[in-house]
């Protein structure tokens, strides 16, 4: 229903091509039942063929204005765009490489896993430095990547934080976001 109510909006606003989109959601996500939903359907497939002509028009234009382009600037942006393309493809090959390393060495700490449970049977975990080294490091780098040694370290931003404060009224926690500035009742 929310899809239906944002298509609306757009189609208000001539934003065709976000408002196909929420047309085509609500239409597949709306029961047959769905009063006026024959008007959805009809409304879905002419503004589908509005956003397609819209595209391609907007593809042609943008052919013929890099073909009117002077033969310096049209070789500069074809240049440029094939830059873009190699760099993300080299960044597409770093990122296989590093889940690739991350992968082995998963593996390498699940086969030294085996080998130490089956050395050290009975022993408890943190007991056995080499599995904590092996096992929990490896581990910890598959599910959060290499970290620095920092507080707040699983927070994007470490400055904003919530303090703990107690309430004097009814003796529970509540938190706040600046303590120096908000005092106590």
């Amino acid at each position: 229903m929310s899809y239906l109510v944002l298509a609306d909006y757009y189609f208000n606003k001539s934003e065709y091509s976000q408002a196909q989109a929420y047309y085509d959601s609500s239409y597949n996500s709306l029961d047959q039942n769905y009063p006026d939903y024959s008007k959805l359907e009809v409304k879905t497939r002419h503004l589908t063929k509005l956003v397609n002509n819209l595209n391609t028009i907007k593809t042609e234009d943008s052919l013929l204005r890099v073909a009117n382009m002077p033969t310096k600037e049209r070789e500069m942006l074809i240049a440029q765009i094939i830059a873009n393309v190699q760099a993300e493809e080299q960044k597409a090959k770093e990122l296989e490489a590093q889940e690739r390393q991350q992968s082995l060495l998963y593996q390498q700490s699940q086969r030294n896993r085996t080998t130490t449970n089956q050395s050290n049977s009975g022993k408890w975990y943190f007991y056995n430095p080499s599995s904590i080294e092996t096992f929990g490091q490896s581990e910890f780098q598959m599910k959060w990547g290499k970290r620095k040694l920092e507080d707040n370290w699983r927070r994007k931003n470490k400055r904003q934080g919530r303090h703990r404060r107690p309430d004097q009224q009814h003796g529970r926690i509540r938190y706040v976001k600046n303590p120096q500035k908000q005092p106590i009742e």
